[in-house]
């Protein structure tokens, strides 16, 4: 007599990360478009669009890059990039403060939702990068 077929288990050891889809909010950016829309109908915010550049970090050889999520335009005529995190792991600080001292003339600001509220971090480029 056959064995029946029977699926493998999966290896619940092994945790899956589940891994970002380009052009696709997540929760916390989704929550975060529904507080710049709140922005804008109040006149603070101009306009606003989500992971808009994939802006280079390094040499034109290598293929470091980092992609803001938000890049706002505020009524005073500045523009600001938004990265929204549930929490910061080291690689995505590092490529912030990196993007920061990069592109100095453009604010970099961390938001995180905590407490009910958004909780921001402005991203200050290094000096001697000027």
């Amino acid at each position: 007599m056959a064995k029946k077929w029977m699926p493998r288990r999966s290896n619940k050891r092994f945790k899956t990360s589940r891994r970002h889809v380009p052009g696709k909010m997540n929760g916390l950016e989704t929550k975060f478009s529904e507080y710049l829309k709140d922005l804008e109908r109040k006149g603070e915010v101009l306009w606003w669009a989500f992971e808009p550049a994939r802006l280079k970090l390094a040499d034109p050889d290598q293929k470091t890059t980092y992609t803001p999520d938000f890049w706002v335009h505020l009524k005073d005529g500045s523009m600001v990039f938004y990265e929204t995190k549930g929490f910061w792991k080291p690689n995505a600080r590092t490529k912030t403060k990196t993007a920061a001292s990069k592109y100095y003339m453009f604010p970099f600001i961390g938001v995180k939702w905590k407490n009910k509220k958004w909780e921001f971090e402005e991203f200050l480029p290094k000096k001697e990068d000027k």
